[in-house]
């Protein structure tokens, strides 16, 4: 269970995944902002929220490129 963890939007899925023993998306080749974006259909700003699975992930800095950390909780069923 994660409660407001932060992690760098330059993450990828794929050592996300393997930190938190999940996985989150089938192309771990994508990071963490890509992934929101893709969600999202434009460039994550700060304060946007997606939840993926069983985690609420919020931008909590962002630049023009996307985000730059993202704060991670598990949303429990």
């Amino acid at each position: 269970i994660l409660k407001n963890r932060n992690f760098s939007g330059s993450m990828l899925v794929k050592d996300f995944n393997n930190e938190l023993g999940v996985i989150l998306d089938a192309d771990g080749n994508l990071t963490l902002s890509e992934l929101i974006a893709g969600i999202l259909g434009h460039t994550p700003e700060y304060e946007d929220m997606v939840i993926i699975g069983n985690f609420e992930m919020t931008v909590t800095e962002a630049t023009l490129k996307g985000a730059k950390m993202v704060r991670v909780s598990t949303i429990q069923p």
